[in-house]
């Protein structure tokens, strides 16, 4: 079965109508209902692109990540920052401010995606001292950057 939208009378007859005639068809029915709007495929692709751009950034402007051996007493290493590094700490966020997104992108919804990127970039212009702050791609260009609150989670 495909997926419906329903944001009109006409949309949820018709869904009805054609719920109807599968019941008929196939005699079981699953049907599985979201009221929220999800993100956006292009949504998705402008994360991505954040992600690469932020760590493209962080990196010409000398900030490194560091990574950590768990249960060992040694000292992290510096690495430059990726793209996976970067969404590694989008998801990490996103969890902090929507725990029931799991941290995947698929399970946000629309507004949260800004929620989240103005959260990373307040936290990543405060850690560079304004040195480092990414606006968010859009169609139009990068959306400069609407906030300066800080927020710590831990």
């Amino acid at each position: 079965m495909k997926d419906y939208i329903v944001d009109t009378e006409l949309d949820l007859i018709n869904l009805f109508k054609n719920l109807g005639d599968l019941w008929q068809e196939k005699r079981y029915l699953k049907v599985v209902c979201k009221t929220n709007r999800s993100r956006t495929g292009t949504q998705n692709n402008a994360i991505h692109k954040y992600c690469r751009e932020l760590a493209e950034e962080l990196n010409a402007a000398g900030y490194t990540s560091q990574v950590r051996f768990k249960g060992r007493d040694v000292p992290g290493i510096e690495v430059e920052w990726t793209q996976d590094s970067v969404k590694a700490l989008w998801s990490a966020l996103q969890i902090a401010l929507f725990p029931d997104t799991m941290g995947k992108t698929s399970n946000l919804e629309r507004d949260q995606v800004s929620k989240v990127y103005r959260e990373l970039d307040s936290n990543i212009a405060t850690i560079t001292n304004g040195v480092v702050s990414v606006g968010f791609p859009s169609k139009d260009g990068p959306v400069l950057r609407e906030s300066s609150v800080v927020h710590n989670y831990g």
